[in-house]
């Protein structure tokens, strides 16, 4: 059984958590997108994303057998038990586009609330992507 987590930020090919949390177990990345809005942490230097409209690009890692969330769940201080508001991050189910836009398979994504992100001034980026220059960085937060 294959597990699929969409990632936008540290857990991307390439970034300072991927390899200790995605390389063991992962079958596959493919560049794709989500809808949303992603904002970056400044304080914290990681994005988040919220519900939105823009497309949102990062990776769809496919993951093999042995592969838990439980690993991902605690780096993103996830925990089902509690509400929203008091997880950093939440996860659930999203659709990933694929680049040729015709191909989407289902994905976990861990997502931030609005006040979360506001609570860590959050920078909108309207390119939809998390990494891109200072100068591409757009507004802050605006719910």
């Amino acid at each position: 059984m294959t597990v699929n987590v969409f990632v936008y930020g540290t857990l991307m090919p390439g970034q300072c958590n991927h390899a200790q949390f995605c390389r063991p177990y992962l079958q596959h990345a493919t560049v794709g997108y989500v809808f949303g809005k992603i904002y970056h942490l400044p304080h914290l230097g990681y994005p988040g994303v919220c519900e939105g409209t823009d497309r949102i690009w990062g990776h769809l890692l496919v993951f093999s057998h042995g592969f838990s969330l439980a690993a991902l769940d605690a780096l993103e201080d996830y925990d089902p038990h509690r509400l929203p508001d008091y997880n950093e991050y939440n996860r659930s189910i999203t659709s990933v586009f694929l680049e040729d836009e015709q191909v989407y398979q289902d994905a976990w994504i861990y997502r931030m609330t609005p006040t979360n992100i506001q609570r860590h001034n959050g920078i909108y980026l309207p390119s939809g992507r998390w990494g891109v220059p200072t100068r591409d960085r757009g507004a802050d937060f605006t719910g």
